[in-house]
Parts: structure tokens; C-alpha cells; sequence
């Protein structure tokens, strides 16, 4: 949190089973929480960016479950499913307009309440606080994910970046326009000392 503060990135390299998950479900909520008070702070209306969280495929329900257990305020999205379920979570979620949020879907309807109950000069930019995809699916949605101004981008498992900017998802993850970056991983330093100068 304190490296949320500063504007810088870090590496969470917990050893397996110590929970980074949890860290990162209430570094979440708390980062959000800190947003809407800068807002009602600094005056004006201040925008309230949401978190993008790059995992595993088979990890993403864990995700969900963790985020919904630790920060049920937050609306979690998870990208996933076949593929007629990621064109609506992609129409209706990750492209749906701020200006949109007082109508549409169950979603929207939650944001709307969200915002709603915060202090009026906080705005939410999409309506959902945290969006969880896979990296494949990160990399195919690369386009669109750039499109949006992240407060912070977790990645799980960010030993698998150590290939630096020769690899396809670290190229893409780079260009994310994400304030903050977190990788976790109980194994930073695998082979050699160059793939841990690659996750700094």
C-alpha cells in the first residue's frame, strides 16, 4: 500500500499456501477506498479506476471467490466461459460506457447503487471495481484492456514473465495503462539472476 502511495510497482513473493491472493483481494478494497477519499479530499469529481487481475485460468474462480469473501462491496467480473458468455461480459462490462451506468444491466445497476451511496463527487469509469481474465485472454483483449486507465494491474504467477520483453503477454502487459503494477509469485528467482532483473 505504502508503494501504492509512492507510484511505484512491486513483486509480492509470499511462498506458496501464505496467501497473496487475500493480500491482493484486501489491498484491493483498500486502494478503492483510498480513491473515494482522495475524491471527496481534493474536490471537483475524481474518476474511480478499476483493477485488472491477469491469473491462470484455473486459478479465476479462486479469485472470484477470495475477492467476494474478502471484498463483497467490490464488483468482481470475471472474464471467462464460453464464448457467447465473454461477448456479453465484453458488450456489457469491459466496453460499457461511464456515461451509461444509470441503466442497462444488473451490473450497471449495481454500479449505479455503488456510486450512488458514495459521495458525489466519486464517479466509477466502468461498472465493475475489479476485472479478472486469463492471460490468453488477456493477450486477445489486449486492445480493448489498453483502452482502459487501471488503478492497479495484478498479475499472478508473474514468474512466467521472466522471459522479459521477448515474450508475447509481457510485451502486451507493458502497454497496459495501469497506475500500479503487482506481480505475485513464490518463485522469483528460478534459473537465473537475469529472470529476476526481467520481473523488476
Amino acid at each position: 500500500r505504502q508503494a501504492w502511495w509512492n507510484n511505484t510497482s512491486v513483486i509480492l513473493a509470499d511462498e506458496m499456501g501464505l496467501g497473496k491472493t487475500i493480500q491482493s483481494a484486501t489491498f484491493a478494497r483498500s486502494i478503492l477506498e483510498e480513491q473515494v477519499w482522495r475524491g471527496t479530499q481534493q474536490g471537483g469529481v475524481h474518476t474511480l479506476r478499476p483493477i485488472l487481475v491477469v491469473a491462470p485460468l484455473s486459478t479465476l474462480e479462486n479469485w472470484e471467490r477470495e475477492f467476494n469473501l474478502w471484498a463483497p462491496e467490490l464488483n468482481t467480473v470475471v472474464f471467462i466461459g464460453d464464448r457467447a458468455s465473454r461477448e456479453n461480459i465484453h458488450k456489457y462490462e469491459l466496453e460499457f460506457p461511464a456515461g451509461n451506468l444509470a441503466k442497462g444491466t444488473a451490473a450497471a445497476q449495481r454500479a449505479r447503487e455503488a456510486r450512488e451511496a458514495g459521495p458525489p463527487s466519486v464517479v466509477m469509469q466502468k461498472p465493475y471495481h475489479v476485472f479478472c481474465t486469463s492471460y490468453e485472454l488477456a493477450k486477445g483483449e489486449s486492445k480493448t484492456l489498453k483502452k482502459v486507465e487501471w488503478e492497479c494491474l495484478i498479475v499472478d504467477e508473474g514468474h512466467r514473465l521472466k522471459g522479459g520483453v521477448s515474450g508475447k503477454l509481457f510485451q502486451e502487459l507493458v502497454q497496459l495503462p495501469a497506475r500500479q503494477k503487482v506481480l505475485l509469485t513464490g518463485t522469483p528467482l528460478q534459473n537465473s539472476m537475469e529472470e529476476l532483473f526481467n520481473l523488476l
